[in-house]
């Protein structure tokens, strides 16, 4: 097929048990950071990329701060040139 493209659209929700304002005053949590890991482990999937390389530098330190998981793949060894070790 010729002068064709394929688009595809991620889309995701994110349910809360409390409101925003009960959840940051309540559980001193962010829930903007549990909506921004959701959406990084989406795109690290996606583009099939690690995380660190899909933030801007600027933001790597908070964001390993608040999600030090998404990093876990930065400690394992690179895979070799014919993709072994890629899991697809």
């Amino acid at each position: 097929v010729e002068h064709a493209s394929l688009h595809v659209v991620v889309a995701a929700t994110h349910c809360f048990d409390q409101t925003v304002l009960e959840t940051v005053v309540q559980e001193n949590t962010n829930p903007i950071e549990h909506v921004e890991r959701s959406t990084l482990i989406m795109a690290s999937a996606v583009h099939q990329l690690p995380v660190s390389d899909l933030i801007e530098e600027s933001q790597q330190e908070r964001i390993r701060g608040a999600s030090p998981a998404l990093f876990l793949d930065d400690a394992a060894p690179a895979a070799n040139a014919n993709g072994a070790g890629v899991v697809n």
